[in-house]
């Protein structure tokens, strides 16, 4: 007896670290995994800041040969208009997400250590 699968777009997966405190200079790894049937997914990333909302050239786009439907950004922001919201858009040979997964890149805080 064989099951038979429900056949769907790509929609985010649960449980993804959403927001991202990243220093200026400073290189983070931002994975976006989906679920998918079938699995085999392309994507595409979007940033959008208060200014614009711009592509993400290839080159930073990583695809997880582990997990195929995983996709990590190679993400330095440089300046303050560098922080702002990444968007994670992934489809198959049934569709585009209806909703992309969003990431939220923000400064990260100082530390300060002080003595009393």
């Amino acid at each position: 007896m064989r099951c038979n699968s429900v056949l769907d777009s790509p929609t985010c997966a649960p449980n993804q670290t959403r927001v991202h405190g990243v220093a200026k200079q400073e290189k983070a790894n931002i994975s976006c995994t989906v679920e998918a049937n079938p699995p085999e997914v392309h994507f595409r990333w979007t940033f959008n800041n208060s200014a614009e909302t711009v592509d993400v050239a290839p080159a930073h786009i990583g695809r997880g040969l582990m997990a195929p439907r995983t996709s990590t950004l190679s993400y330095t922001p440089m300046t303050e208009h560098d922080y702002g919201t990444l968007l994670c858009w992934a489809s198959n040979r049934i569709g585009g997400q209806r909703h992309p997964c969003v990431f939220h890149i923000i400064a990260a805080g100082e530390c300060i250590l002080r003595r009393k």
